[in-house]
């Protein structure tokens, strides 16, 4: 009745890595899901081409673990989706504009690195 629970170092320092391991990779599916725009089946199809633009543009994407639309804008072109990147702890990873056109053509895009923006 009397006796001291010792606390085993090894097991809560596993114990906490893994719980850092759990939260840095779910942590950006939540912040995706949190603000995202909601869109049209035929509107999703044209944000999944422009997404699909970008990722063959630019090589750093290869390393956002998730996305999200975060504006949608009608312009005299098509439509403008903007989506934003997430990489590990949901931490941003990057950005991207891109301008769909009738019949998925994607006419126009830009993108750019959070980091290239603070330097």
């Amino acid at each position: 009745m009397g006796e001291l629970v010792r606390i085993n170092r090894g097991k809560v320092l596993r114990d906490t890595l893994l719980l850092l391991v759990i939260l840095g990779l779910g942590l950006p599916y939540l912040v995706s899901n949190v603000g995202n725009v909601s869109l049209s089946l035929s509107e999703e199809a044209a944000a999944s081409a422009a997404r699909r633009e970008v990722y063959q543009r630019e090589q750093w994407l290869a390393n956002s673990l998730t996305h999200k639309v975060v504006e949608t804008t009608e312009v005299a072109g098509g439509i403008r989706f903007r989506e934003s990147y997430y990489t590990i702890f949901g931490l941003p990873w990057g950005w991207s504009e891109a301008t769909v056109a009738p019949g998925l053509q994607v006419t126009e895009v830009k993108s750019s690195l959070v980091l290239g923006d603070l330097f």
